[in-house]
């Protein structure tokens, strides 16, 4: 029965680790999705030149974004266990996912607030922040996305 208890003591931390993280990458990535669906109508590229060549209204802008996002204990212990045995680490990849398409969309929406239609020459930068030995086993991961924004002629 002690056994039993303890078993259950140490996968209910875990389980609600897995279940509260899953449900706000989830949350997040849906978030993302409908920010984007709202801002389709920019053209974006990642040639260096504007794509429409001489044909801009405005002066270009350079715009940067950056995002910072660290992983849960859940998933840095599931990293620990793909380090023990190899492989991929696949909790880390989201973790990047998520935090690349928040840079590229935070971008996105300023160009779109200061009235730019179009963005060309974007770049996203990581930065490992904090993801040493004295991290504690939680990996805290930056990005950092650049790129100029135009204003088309219509």
């Amino acid at each position: 029965m002690d056994l039993l208890i303890n078993i259950a003591l140490f996968l209910t931390p875990i389980g609600l680790g897995l279940f509260i993280g899953g449900r706000r990458e989830k949350n997040h990535f849906q978030s993302l999705a409908l920010r984007r669906a709202a801002l389709q109508d920019i053209l974006i590229s990642d040639i260096r030149t504007f794509p429409g060549g001489s044909s801009l209204s405005a002066p270009p802008k350079m715009l940067t974004s950056q995002v910072v996002i660290a992983t849960d204990y859940f998933k840095s212990f599931l990293a620990g266990l793909s380090k023990l045995f190899g492989g991929e680490i696949r909790s880390y990849e989201s973790l990047l996912t998520r935090a690349r398409e928040e840079a590229i969309t935070r971008l996105i929406e300023e160009a779109h607030v200061e009235g730019y239609d179009a963005i060309c020459n974007l770049r996203v930068d990581t930065a490992d922040i904090g993801g040493g030995a004295g991290s504690k086993g939680v990996v805290t991961v930056g990005i950092m996305a650049t790129a100029t924004a135009y204003r088309r002629i219509q």
